[in-house]
């Protein structure tokens, strides 16, 4: 039960990043900063992200919200938990 609990809301963390690639303010976007590079590949994600142009950024926002909550879906769906 609490595990059904903690999935629906990281599906829910998912779908709010979602809607703040649509709704958050362009100054909202220049205030995000991502840390703890504590490997290579985040660290790199980070870099394009601070360099990006704000359209890009919307839509790297909405594909990880995607991901998020899509694969939190898939673990209440599939009961694989």
């Amino acid at each position: 039960m609490v595990a059904v609990i903690i999935i629906s809301l990281m599906i829910l963390v998912g779908l709010f990043l979602m809607g703040a690639a649509f709704f958050a303010k362009k100054e909202s976007f220049e205030k995000i900063f991502i840390s703890g590079q504590d490997n290579i590949i985040v660290g790199i994600i980070a870099l394009i992200f601070q360099n990006a142009p704000i359209r890009v950024q919307r839509i790297m926002l909405f594909t990880f919200g995607l991901l998020w909550s899509g694969g939190f879906a898939y673990f209440l769906i599939t009961g694989k938990y």
